[in-house]
Parts: C-alpha cells; structure tokens; sequence
C-alpha cells in the first residue's frame, strides 16, 4: 500500500506542477446560457449541463439546448424551464433534474422529458438505488414500483429546506440545508452534525471523508472517525484555499480534490496539505471566468467544471499531456517573444530558448519561470535579438548562440557574461560574418557553424576562427551534421557532401532526386544511436542512408504513415524513436519496426504552428518541448501513446426520409431510442436512411480521430467517415448490418466497434403470396394472349386481303391520275400551237366581223381547255387536301349567268330548250370563282351529255335565310337508282353503257365537284328517274363564319367578269419595237439565246419570236442544249421539260453545277403547272418557270428582264468598291467560290500589319500655343504615308531588293527598331539574329503598349513575335552585350538597337523619381497622388491612364503648353488637351520643379513663386537621350532612338534606310 501512495505523489508530481489547458464549451458551441450550476454524465457518456437558461446535452460533437422556448414551436406543454440546480440519474436509464423549483424526469430509451412534481422542490440526489427529492421543509424518496414520491422525513424547523443531498458508502443519508448539516441512517430521524451553516455541496471521497462545502464559510472535511478539519481562506497563508465562496467537490483518480470557489478551482494535495488555484487568464487554455460552481468527474477521469459567466470546462489529469507557455514579457511565466527556435538542455536541467526576436529566454524546470537575456547596447548583453542556433559546452559551461546580423555570442553561464567577437574582433567579421545560422559542438573541443558565406569552425579554448578544411572550400551553408565515423554530412540544400573532416579528399556527393533520394532541398540531417544516417526534406518526406549499396529510403506520406512530406527538425528520444516536427504536427518513427506514430497539430499539440526554424528538444529525462510560432509545448515521451481510457461508440440519431425518427412516432419504427436498439424494421417506402453516431471519449487523442464503415449485404469495402453521419439512399429489401469502426493505424490495438441490424420489408406485392397470385395470373395472361393472337391472326388475314383489294384498285387510280398527267404534257403543246396561230389571225385587220368573233370563241374555248387539262392535274391534289380557296365575296347571279351563257350556242345547235331563271337579280356568295367555275362547268356539261337532242336543260337560283340553291334540271336519261348512291365516287362512270352518248364519261368530274362543294361548306345532292330526267341541286351556306382561316385565303373580287379573262392578250405588230424598249439596245450590243426543245414546230415559233431581238441557238434535247451551251456560252437558254435522251430539269441542273456556266438564266417551259412542279423545277437550278401555252408576250419580257438585271448587276458591281462579297453569288458554286475567297482572306488577316492610329506620317501635323503647324495641310503626299509601314506611297525608295551577298548580321536589342530591321534583312536573304538582355522582345514600347487605351498597340508587338517566329529568326534572350567588336567574329555585321534612357536634371532629390516603366507596369507602389515632371505626350498619355485607374495626376511643364513637341498629331494631342482637362488634372505651365523629397515636391512657377505639392511619387517625364552601346564603325550601325531621339516613323523608317544598304 505504501509502495502505491509513493506512486501516486511522484506521478501528481510529476504531471500536475504545470498549468492546465482546460478546453471550453459556451453559447458558441451550443450551450443554452453561460452560467452552468450543475453537470451530470449519462449512461451513453453524453455530458448534460443545468443553467440558469435551460438544459444542454453534450455528445462530443454537437450540444443540443433545452429552453422553456420549446414549447411555444410545437404547442405541447414542455417541462423544461430555465433554472437548473441539480441533474443526476439512476441505473435504468432516467434523468432526474430540478427545473424552476420542479422534478423532471428525461428517459433514455423513450427520449421524452416528464413532470414529476411541479413545486417546492429545491434539492435532488441519487443513491443507494433511491431517488432523494428535497420538498420544501421534507425529504422524499422515490418508489421504483410505484413511481410515486414518498414521505421519508421531515427536517428539523420549517424555515429550512434542503440545499444538498448525498448517500456515502455506508448508505447513510447526508442533508446539507441552509441552516446546518444533518445525517439520516435507516429509520431515525436525522441528526444535526454542523448547526447553523448555509451547505452548498457534499462530497465523499475514496478514503471515506466526506468534504463539506459551506457556502460562504469555507470547507469542512469529516473523517470516518468523526474528526473535522477545517479550511478556511487566509491571506497570510498562501498555501491555503483561495476563497470561503465553495461551490463544487470531487476527486481524481489520482487522490486530488479538486474544489470550485468564487476565485477560482482550487486543487487540493492531502498529501502534502497543499493547494494550487487555476483562475481566469488571458493566456490560452486558461478559465473563461474564475467563479467555479459545480465540479464533476466523469467515466475516463476527466473534470468537468461550470463557471458562472465562463460556460463548461474540462480536461484529464491523467491524460492531457501537453503544457504549454505562451509569449507575454510582462510575466515570469512567459516567454518574451512567440517564435520559439532552437534550444538545449544545460548541465541544471534549465532550458535555454532562441527565439526569433525576444532574445535568449532561460526556462527554469523548477519553478517554471521564464528569464530574459535580450540585446542592449548600453551593458553587458547578446548581440541580437534575433537568435538562430545554439549549442552548450557542458565542460566549459558555456552557451553559443548564432545570431541574425550580430554574429556569435559567447555566454559564460558560470560568471553570467556575454562575449560579442563580431563587435570586438575586426577580423571576426571578415571570417564568420554576421549570420550563424546553424552550429554543433564537435568532441568537446571545436565548434562547427554555418555562416551566410559558407562554413566555419572555432577553437572552444582558444576560441580562434579558422574554415573547416585547409583548401577553405565551402561546401554548403543550409545544414549539417557530423557523425560518430568524423564525417561532416554538408549540404547546399539540393547537392549533399559526405567529406572526412580531417582528409577533405575522401568525400562522396548526392543530388537531389538522384539515389533515391527526394527532389525537394535538405532541411535536416540526424544520427541515431546506432549510426543510422537521416535526411529531413521540405516536401520529399524522411529518408534514410543505406550505407550498403549509397542509396537512400525514403518515408512519404505515400508510402507510410509520417504525417507530412514537409520535415523541418529531427531529434532521436530517449526511447530511441525519431522525432520528425513538420508542418502538421510531430511523427514518431521506430527505425526498427519502421512504424510511424504521430501527434497531429491542434488536435493533440496545443499549439496553432510550426515552422521552419521552430526548434525541437528532447531532454535527459525524457521531457520533450516543442516549439511553435506561437509559444512552446512540452510532455513527457513516456506519457505518450497510452490506450485511452474505457468509453465506446454508440448510434445517436435515425433519418427517415429526411425526417428524424423518435421512439412512439407515427413511424413506429423505434420502440425505444437508437442506442438501445440492435436492429431496426423499416418498410420498402422507408429506404432512405441516415445514421448519426457519436463517441463519449472527450481525452484528446494524438491524431484526429477517424471512423469507417460498411453495411454488410450491401458495402464490400470500409468507407471513411468524418462528420460521424452516414447516408445511404433506395436501399433494396434485405437484411443489412451496419458496422461502424474507429480507424486504427496500430494493428496492434482492437477498434472501437458498433454493430446495428437493419431489415427493409419487401413491399406486399413482392411476398412469397403475391408471387404464386402472379404466376396464375400470368399462366392466365399467356393463355389469354395466344387466344387473342389467334383471333388476331385470322382477322389480320381478312384485313390483309382487303387492304391488297384496296391498294389494287389505287393503283389502277393512280394509272388513271398519271395517264392524265402525261396526256395533258401532250394536250398543252397543240394548243400553245393552236393559240399561238390564232392571236396572230386576231391581230389581222382584214377579218370579216363574223370571222372575228367565230375565232374569238375559238380562242376562248381553247383556254378553257387549257383550263380544264390543268384542272385534271389539281384533281389529285384535291383528292389529298392539297387546295386551299382564295374566297372573295361577290353576286352569284352574274357569275351563274357566265357560265350558263357558254353552253348557249352549243344548245342553240342541238334544239335544246335552255333557260335561267332566278328570284333575285342580287344574292350576295362568298365562294371561290375559279373553284365554283369547275362545279357548274361540269353539272351543265353532263346534262348536255345525258340529254338529246330536243330536251330541255335549265338553271334555277334560290335562296332562303341560310342558304343559296342552284338546280341544275333536264329531262335526260336520267339515273337509275343503284348508281345514285355511287354517283359522286371516284372514276364511278354511271350510265356508260347506255347507247347514243356522244362523249364517255371519265368518272372524274363529279367526283370533283362534290369535293369543291364540300371545300364550301356546301352540299350537293341528285334527284332522278330513269327516262324522265336528273335534277342536280347545289346548297351553299351564306356568309363567311363557316370558313376557317387556315383552310382558305380571303380576297378582294377581281373586277372583270371570266368572259374577260379568257380574252386573247393581242401579240402587238411592233413587238420588236417594244422589246427593244427593255433597255437591250441600249448597250449596243447583240444577245444569244439557246431554245431548247423537242418539238420542231414550237421550237420554229419560238425561233420567230426571238430572232428579231437576239442571235438564235437551236437544240433538239437536253444532251445537245447542253453541250451549245457549253460551247456557245450564251446570254439566256430557254428550254422545254419533257424532252428524250435528257430532260429540261436535268440540263439545267448540270448547268448550275458547272461553274464556266451556271451564270447563264434558265428558263424553262413545261405543260406541268402545278406550284410543286415549279418548285422543283426552281430547286433544280430555273431562274424562272412558266406553263403552256405561254402568253408569247410574257415569255420575251421576262427573257429581257432577266438578261438585262444581269447588265445592271455587272455595271453595279464594276462601278462599287465597298459591297459585301456574299452578294455576288447567285448560285451555290457561287456561293462556294465567294466562301474560299472569303477565308482565305481572314485566314491572311493576321499578316497585315496592325494600325496603332498615331498618325505620325498619315496625318502628322500638330499644333500648340506658340508652335505653328509643321506640315501644310495641301500636302497629300505626307497625309498618305504611313509610319508603320514605309513603303506606302514610296514604293520605289522603300522596296525590299534581294541582297547580292547574304550575310549574318546582330542585332542588339529587341525593340521595335530591333525586330523591324530583322524582318527586313530576313526579307532581302540575310541571316539576322537578335539579342536582347530581358525575356521578352519589345523594349520600351513594352511600357508604351501597357495603358489601357493602347490595345492596337498591343496588338502591333504581337504582330512582330508572330512574323518573327514565321521567318525562323533566332532571338537570343537574357544576354546583354556591351561592346559589339565582342561579336565580329561571328557576324558580318552588327546593328546597335539599344534605345534611349530617361533624361536627368540637376535638381535636389532628382534621384527619388520613378521612370514610366515602373509606373505603368507596377513595378512600384507609386500612390495616389502622382507628379508627371515634364508635359510631353508620354507624360499626359500615362496621366490620362492614371486618371482612368481612380488617381490623381498632377503635371508640371516648362514649357506655355502641353506636348508643345513638333511633329505630334493635332488630334491626339488635341484629345489629349482636353480630356485631361475634361477630367480636371491639375497643370502647371511655365513651371519647374526645384526641389523633390518624400511626399512632396517645390515647383516655381513664371512669376519666380514657389509652391509646394505635396504627392506619394515623382515621375520623370522630361524626355530621353539616346544610349548608343557602341563607336562609328563601318560594319556597326545605329537604328532607332540609340541614335537620335524621334517617333516611332523615324525607327521604323530609319531601319529600314539602314537595311537597304547592308
């Protein structure tokens, strides 16, 4: 027992002599309220907090509150109030808490909250397997059978109440109250122990002494044998309790009280009797606030403690590792600076600490206080502030310490003085300098240091300075090490040396990247105990030497587990791992077991970085301290990677859909909550889920802790995990098991693991029940459906035979249909014949009266046939629904009456009695005339054919409201009645056999009708009796509303009668005459034109027609037209469709193919007049199209017409130079040929020199106040120049002339001058080469080209890399020539292209201005307010600029005006003038500047005043001179601004007068 008490005191000791870092939980975290009164741990783990606003659950990753305000978003009473004293709980998983003076019960497994006594009660307390509940003056227990309060006892006056109730190991009842403590055993009444005192809280510990905590009146201990002791606050006692305010008690595991006061948490040794307070600080992972109320422990050892404004705290005594000290000078128990470099151990155990701008800090293990050693000039101190490395002589007792720019001071711990030899010895300087960077003691005698020159070692007794080896080589300055063999391990960072350090000849090198070693710079080097050697990189990871075969073996985060690639300091631990500090934290690395562990940054090492130059230590004892850029942090190695204490993970929440599941929901999912169910039920519909899982270990662990898992049934590998939730979406029925792990990187150790089953029902149509159902059904179904196939056969059979009947009896339609299409081809040729003929009778003078007017009949019953043939065509359209009517509103009675009167004389020959008759003489129709014609043409015509002669035939026209009737009435043959039904049907010839009919029938016309009619909204119907005749009766609705709009087209009525449009069109007798009024005369010139035809006799009439007014070409077919047509070329080719060998349409597609030709008009002639014969035809190529018999008239006009559009179109495009190109394709070869013109065009707009708008030759005259005009505005050969390119308007001096001899000529310098005279000589055969001293090619037009307005002068310098790199011209970048005779040996000749250099004036402060390359490419911060010295166009060109970018340009100018220089554009200049004054950019003119110093300059002005300006920057804008890198020579030549200053037209033409002569 004795050996465990002395354990215990060297581990307190041990562990406990430093600050705590308590971890913080408040309102950001989620706390209800920040005044926490009580704290109690769950059976789940889960951390709960009572405060004066509510009840907050902590989970380890989220806090869920608990406020009265609940109950007003659901409306359902919530018991739940604001004030919260005690929380406690019993063994079946229920909360019990007091809550606005009420008892409240939350049950665990059905995650509701319950009021058990709603008043009165003040104290609540859990023991001996009973609920202690204090009711005002009385104490109840709580039955577990009959969950109802019971009376126990009452106490001992009325005016007290219980404060604190516990039930210590021998289940004694213990009561504090607000006036005295009482002890209650068995079924006594209680008995006062301490009267009169105000008890807040009770405590037993493991030894059997209950503590007593006296609100404001100290602390009590009662031992088991009844003896108190008393603590009690004196400030004469340090030592001693910090406050008589005590609130909360408990103990540790290790014996320590630990006891919440109002000043503090107090720790309580009863080993020693002694006591340490943790209070508020400003320093980090101190108290929020000092004033302790509750103090908990819970099942890993943690402390819980709640402060009053400060919310929660806790923290492990066992296993929270890591103290840390923070940087305040102002206090012992600080650091004086945050980053915290290199340190090492002295002989007393005291740390010694660089730090990076605070000095040398002293850390003393002891006391744990820090002292500073900083640099002062006024006594004995360190060099500098800024220490980099030290290093400790045990035998000397003495401290080296490298310094930033102090060099090496030399600290005699013994006699407490500095040693400064960079300050006293001259010579030091020039040996060491003034950084050490880096340095080891080496066998106790020399002292080895890296210096900003190299490397260096000292004597340690004599301390004399002498390099390394005898040849002072250097051989790296960034790290080193010497090893047990005497070899220094020296590296340049990617190059390291392995040399002996006394035979500099035995040494071996390594690179970077090479033998296995990393490509990233060496940033430390170590030997361990056995020899081994290892190489820290930045970036490559940790590598070790195999002195073996001279490679190395490298440890990245690839291939293991070190926490980063990025290693800035190594140190080998007393256990003999490999301490490797990186960014991200510390790895521990077993060379041995090549097992990595590690200590993540944040999660474990409480500090917020570490850097490179943040020093690592590892001292005798094992302590190790890290520093950080923030401070130092330090542990005990033996502490680390101890197993966590017991604790275990658990499922927390369930997601349906989205929604949370609750046990009891509408769901009835969970019977009880999450945690306690090990496999949940869900329907097919509740496939959705999300599971949430939590932790109740709150010890910090070393790395992050991660999680993974896998649903069995469903995963086939872990999944990682970190937001502990996980998802997965339309699960499948089964069964599945979700396992959920730690992710453990030791193999060695068993995760954490939970395991919960989850069972998806298969919906009910998807059970062994409804599957057999669907097996009958389906045996049903096939059965049924081969019935059904049955069935469907035989009738598909029956359908089948009548669609062949019926697709028979369509064809032999369509044979009728396409006879008639052929026919009426050769119908139309006679008659253009025939009406050809007969209007040249007409036009005769000589024609009897009656002659005339017979022909004229003639001539209009031809067109009517035409009429009619064309009318056999639409029949099939009609048939398709192809026509639409053009419907107009006029009187039916004269259209009627038209039409009767044509049939007239045809019954006047045959005795036919034939008569009109009509009610009205006005009925007002809307119908299509043309249509409707068809309709009446056709019952008229049929009534002649069925009557003899001698019947009587008439017309009658009536109407009603609705309604318009036409009868058409004979006494024929009549119809019988089984032909009345099929009398309107297609090619139905009823009555063809009856004997005597002049005509047969076709079957069409009536057919016809009925559908015209029909188009009309009308109706059609026949009365007859065979022998007594037919009565045909037309109904058609008045009115337009039964027309549709998309089934017709409304037009005005035509004003001629169809008498008129029927006249013949006379063929005037001066028909050449007027032809030649189409303008073809006047171009004095004769046109051919190709008639093509396979008709010999239209093709002689046609050859009349043409042959007055043009040269005529005749073809037989299509195969012949096309070859005169090729041969002949002629102006316009007329020809006829349906012809042999090829037809019409067929030529004039080839023609349109073929490029020589497809120019030439084509007409073309055909009997297929249909729209959708046209446009094919037009498809084909035909300019235009047009039916037979033509009008002859019509036919030349629109030959001229198209010949001469022609004429006009070539004169149009002759005479215009800016058209769009797209308009002279007529045809798609056109059209193909205008694209390839187009494209390579854009193709080659690149090579044209961009324009840049200076107007420096193209308009180059200028003018400003003083300075007239440099070029006279009559000089229109000036204004037609071009700077850019010479040779505009001066061909014959710059043009380029092959040179006689090549040559190879340098240039230097890549400007413009420098790429243009390139260009030229590249052009005229030499072999150029530039040389440039930057990266880039175009000087100082760079600067000039970076304003924002200047985009084409951008485009210019891209222009010349483009050419450049065309003509293969070599640039040489990033070389700097300065005396060109250095390149005569290789080239011919030499060019100097250098530029100018900014002017410079005598002025004080001159040197403090900024040229305008650092301006405007950025290159300085030039401020806000910028003064332009000098107003030349460059200086108000950069000041618009400025303007532009929100500053404020000021310009100074000697001269009376702005860009007074001659030769400057009066219209950049002018622009210039204005805007800059439009934008009120202060000028100061006459002026100069006398005086330039930070923030201001002196200008003096005309009158000899002088003002200052006050400005963030100077500008030098006074001009340039130019800078000429070389001599006259022969063979050197000057181009450009190097030679004499001007604009860009004097280097671009300069170069070019300088080329031409090489």
């Amino acid at each position: 027992m004795r050996k465990l008490i002395i354990l215990f005191v060297f581990l307190n000791t041990l562990s406990y002599a430093f600050p705590i870092y308590f971890k913080h939980i408040g309102t950001k975290e989620g706390l209800s309220q920040l005044s926490v009164m009580s704290i109690y741990q769950d059976e789940l783990g889960r951390m709960w907090f009572g405060t004066e606003e509510g009840l907050s659950v902590f989970d380890g990753v989220h806090v869920t509150a608990y406020k009265p305000t609940l109950a007003n978003e659901n409306g359902n009473e919530f018991p739940v109030g604001n004030s919260i004293d005690f929380i406690t709980g019993d063994n079946r998983g229920n909360i019990y808490f007091n809550s606005d003076n009420s008892l409240v019960r939350y049950n665990l497994h059905s995650q509701q909250f319950s009021s058990l006594k709603r008043s009165r009660v003040n104290a609540v307390a859990f023991g001996g397997g009973l609920l202690w509940v204090g009711v005002g003056d009385s104490i109840f227990i709580r039955n577990n059978e009959t969950e109802e309060l019971q009376f126990r006892f009452k106490l001992e006056y009325t005016y007290q109440h219980a404060t604190c109730i516990t039930v210590d190991s021998q289940k004694r009842c213990w009561i504090g109250t607000n006036s005295g403590l009482y002890m209650q055993e068995g079924d006594t009444l209680p008995t006062c122990i301490i009267p009169n005192e105000d008890i807040y809280a009770l405590f037993e510990d493991s030894h059997a002494n209950l503590w007593i905590s006296a609100r404001m009146n100290g602390l009590y201990k009662r031992e088991p044998s009844g003896h108190f002791k008393r603590f009690r606050y004196d400030a004469q006692k340090p030592d001693n309790i910090s406050s008589n305010q005590v609130r909360g008690i408990v103990e540790d595991n290790f014996g320590n009280l630990w006891i919440g006061t109002f000043t503090g948490l107090n720790k309580y040794n009863p080993y020693d009797d002694s006591f340490q307070v943790y209070t508020s600080d400003l320093l980090p992972g101190s108290l929020n606030h000092s004033s302790v109320f509750p103090v908990y422990k819970d099942h890993q050892g943690s402390i819980w403690l709640g402060t009053y404004y400060g919310g929660g705290h806790y923290f492990n005594p066992e296993m929270d590792l890591f103290t840390v000290y923070t940087a305040n000078a102002s206090r012992k128990d600080c650091l004086s600076f945050p980053f915290v470099g290199h340190m090492v151990e002295d002989k007393d155990s005291n740390i010694w600490i660089c730090t990076e701008g605070g000095g040398l800090n002293l850390f003393d293990r002891k006391t744990k206080t820090f002292s500073y050693f900083m640099a002062d000039p006024n006594k004995n101190s360190i060099a500098h502030n800024n220490l980099k490395d030290i290093a400790y002589s045990e035998k000397r007792n003495k401290l080296y310490i490298g310094t930033h720019t102090g060099g090496l001071s030399i600290f005699d711990l013994s006699q407490k003085r500095f040693r400064n030899p960079y300050f006293e010895d001259p010579s030091y300087a020039v040996k060491a300098g003034d950084r050490i960077n880096q340095m080891r003691v080496w066998k106790d005698k020399y002292l080895v240091f890296m210096t900003q020159w190299g490397n260096a070692m000292m004597d340690l007794d004599t301390e004399q300075i002498r390099p390394i080896f005898s040849s002072g080589k250097s051989y790296g300055n960034h790290c080193f090490l010497i090893d047990s063999q005497d070899y220094i391990w020296i590296t340049t960072g990617y190059t390291l040396y392995r040399i002996k350090m006394n035979n500099e000849q035995d040494q071996r090198g390594f690179r970077c990247g090479q033998d296995g070693l990393g490509k990233q710079p060496i940033s430390s080097i170590l030997e361990d105990k056995e020899g081994r050697i290892f190489l820290g990189t930045q970036g490559s990871g940790l590598y070790k030497f195999e002195e073996k075969n001279n490679t190395f073996k490298g440890y990245t985060t690839d291939n293991s587990l070190i926490l980063s690639d990025y290693c800035y300091d190594i140190k080998e631990s007393t256990q003999g791992y490999l301490i490797i500090s990186g960014d991200k934290g510390l790895s521990f690395f077993d060379p041995v077991q090549e097992q990595f562990k590690v200590v993540e940054l944040g999660t474990a090492l409480p500090v917020s970085g570490i850097n490179k130059g943040c020093g690592l230590l590892v001292c005798r004892n094992g302590e190790i301290f890290v520093g950080g850029i923030d401070g130092v942090s330090t542990f005990f190695e033996q502490d680390l990677f101890r197993l966590a204490k017991d604790y275990r993970l658990y499922f927390s929440d369930l997601y349906i859909n989205n929604e949370i599941v609750r046990p009891g929901d509408r769901t009835h999912i969970l019977s009880e909550a999450l945690p306690y169910t090990p496999e949940i039920d869900l329907n097919h519909n509740q496939n959705n889920l999300i599971v949430t899982f939590n932790s109740n270990n709150y010890i910090n662990t070393l790395k992050e802790t991660a999680y993974e898992y896998m649903l069995e049934g469903f995963d086939n590998k872990w999944i990682n995990n970190t937001d502990n939730s996980i998802q997965y979406t339309n699960l499948n029925p089964g069964k599945y098991t979700l396992v959920v792990r730690e992710k453990q990187y030791d193999t060695k150790i068993e995760p954490q693991t939970i395991r919960m089953g989850i069972v998806i029902h298969s919906p009910f149509y998807a059970t062994p029940l409804f599957y057999l159902l669907y097996v009958l059904v389906g045996g049903g179904l096939i059965y049924g459906f081969f019935r059904f196939k049955q069935s469907q056969l035989l009738l598909r059979t029956s359908l089948e035979f009548e669609r062949k009947e019926k697709d028979r009896i369509e064809e032999l339609n369509q044979a009728k249909l396409q006879f008639f299409s052929n026919i009426s081809h050769e119908f139309r040729t006679p008659l253009t014949l025939i009406i050809s003929q007969i209007e040249l009778l007409l036009q005769s003078s000589s024609l009897a009266p009656s002659t005339y007017n017979k022909l004229l009949k003639i001539y209009r019953n031809t067109h009517n046939m035409r009429t009619l043939i064309s009318e056999l065509l639409d029949f099939r359209k009609l048939e398709q629904g192809h026509v639409k009517l053009k419907v107009c509103e006029q009187n039916i009675i004269p259209f009627l009456k038209e039409i009767y009167l044509s049939f007239y004389e045809y019954a006047s020959g045959r005795s036919v009695t034939y008569h009109f008759s009509t009610q009205q003489e006005d009925i007002r129709c809307w119908f299509d005339p043309k249509q409707m014609q068809k309709v009446f043409y056709n019952l008229l015509s049929n009534a002649f054919k069925y009557s003899k002669p001698g019947a009587d035939i008439e017309m009658v026209v009536e109407e009603d409201e609705q309604t318009i009737i036409v009868k058409i009435i004979d006494n024929g043959i009549g119809i019988s009645k089984e032909d009345i039904d099929k009398i309107f049907d297609r090619f139905y010839q009823a009555g063809n056999n009856t004997p005597g009919l002049s005509q047969p029938s076709t079957g069409i016309g009536l057919s016809l009708t009925k559908s015209i009619v029909e188009l009309h909204h009308g109706k059609i119907q026949v009365e007859s009796t065979p022998g007594y005749g037919s009565i045909f009766i037309v109904r058609l609705p008045k009115g337009r509303a039964h027309f549709k709009e998309d089934e017709c087209k409304f037009v005005e009525p035509e004003n001629e009668m169809i008498r008129n449009e029927i006249q013949p069109e006379t063929i005037m007798s001066d028909l050449p005459e007027e032809t030649s009024e189409l303008s073809l005369a006047e171009t004095g010139a004769t046109y051919t034109v190709l008639l093509v035809d396979d008709n010999e006799e239209l093709l002689q009439i046609l050859n009349s027609l043409f042959s007055p007014v043009y040269n005529v070409l005749l073809a037989r077919n299509g195969k012949e037209g096309l070859e005169k047509a090729r041969s002949e070329k002629p102006d316009i080719i007329v020809s006829d469709i349906m012809m042999p060998e090829m037809s019409g349409t067929e030529m004039c597609l080839k023609i349109k193919n073929d490029f020589d030709i497809c120019h030439i008009p084509v007409i073309l002639l055909t009997a297929l007049g249909s729209a959708e014969q046209s446009i094919e035809g037009l498809q084909r190529g035909a300019d235009d199209y047009i039916s037979k018999p033509f009008n002859a008239k019509v036919l030349l006009a629109r030959c001229n017409n198209l010949v001469r559009n022609r004429i006009i179109l070539q004169k149009k495009f002759n005479e215009q130079r800016d058209f769009d190109t797209q308009s002279l394709a007529s045809n798609p070869i056109d059209q193909k040929f205008m694209d390839t013109v187009n494209k390579i065009i854009e193709d080659r707009v690149e090579d044209i020199k961009p324009c840049i708008n200076c107007h420096n030759a193209c308009f180059s005259f200028n003018k400003s106040e003083g300075t007239p005009n440099m070029q006279p505005l009559n000089d229109s050969l000036h204004l037609a120049r071009c700077a850019l390119t010479p040779s505009t308007m001066q061909h014959n001096k710059y043009k380029i002339v092959p040179a006689r001899k090549p040559k190879k000529v340098a240039i230097i310098g890549g400007g413009i001058g420098g790429m243009e005279c390139a260009l030229v000589l590249k052009k005229r055969g030499h072999t150029p080469v530039i040389f440039e001293k930057s990266g880039q090619l175009g000087g100082l037009y760079i600067t000039a080209a970076a304003m924002s307005f200047k985009e084409a002068d951008k485009a210019l310098l891209r222009w010349y890399e483009r050419e450049l790199k065309k003509n293969n011209i070599e640039v040489r970048f990033h070389m700097e020539i300065n005396a060109p005779a250095t390149l005569r040996r290789e080239f011919d000749e030499v060019i100097v292209c250098t530029g100018s250099a900014p002017k410079t004036l005598p002025v004080k402060g001159f040197n403090k201005t900024i040229n305008f390359t650092q301006l405007l490419l950025n290159q300085v911060d030039a401020g806000d307010r910028i003064v332009f010295f000098g107003g030349g166009q460059s200086s108000c060109e950069a000041a618009y600029e400025m303007v532009l970018q929100g500053r404020h340009p000021i310009i100074v100018e000697y001269a009376n005006d702005l860009i007074a220089t001659p030769g400057t554009c009066l219209a950049n200049a002018s622009f210039l003038r204005e805007m800059l004054a439009f934008k009120k950019v202060p000028v100061y003119l006459n002026s100069t500047i006398t005086e330039i110093d930070d923030g201001f300059v002196m200008v003096k002005g005309k009158d000899g005043q002088t003002q200052r300006i006050d400005c963030d920057s100077v500008v030098n804008g006074i001009g340039f001179v130019p800078a000429p890198i070389a001599p006259d020579d022969k063979k050197v030549h000057r181009v450009g601004t190097c030679e004499k200053w001007g604009n860009l037209r004097n280097v671009i033409w300069g170069a070019w007068d300088v080329c031409m002569n090489i």
